[in-house]
């Protein structure tokens, strides 16, 4: 419940509408990853699938079909130039609400039948 507040109080939901899409994610130590976001939590731990680690000359140092980035080690990330960010975060943000109800109604429900 708190990764959900979190994600909506932040930019990290505009990183969370990025799955499926291919971008660069530039590291920390001057190294930059391109792939497929396949997944993002709330501390922008990032899944990237069939991507490519390269180093600040754009030189090919490692291909990965599957890669887990802790988000501490993230200096930036680019937003495909098709994207639309503030249809994106906006989307992500109804995602995140209707997720939010869902669970709410489903603790409601458990509460009920609890108590009869």
């Amino acid at each position: 419940m708190k990764e959900r507040a979190k994600s909506a109080k932040t930019l990290i939901c505009l990183l969370q509408s990025l799955i499926g899409h291919k971008t660069r994610i530039d590291l920390r130590n001057d190294c930059h990853l391109v792939g497929v976001i396949s997944g993002v939590d709330s501390f922008m731990n990032t899944e990237l699938t069939r991507c490519h680690l390269q180093d600040h000359d754009h030189q090919l140092i490692q291909s990965f079909d599957y890669y887990f980035l802790k988000g501490s080690r993230i200096r930036m990330v680019h937003i495909p130039e098709d994207i639309d960010i503030i249809k994106n975060i906006e989307n992500q943000l109804t995602v995140i609400q209707s997720r939010r109800k869902g669970v709410q109604r489903s603790t409601q429900r458990s509460t009920q039948s609890t108590n009869e």
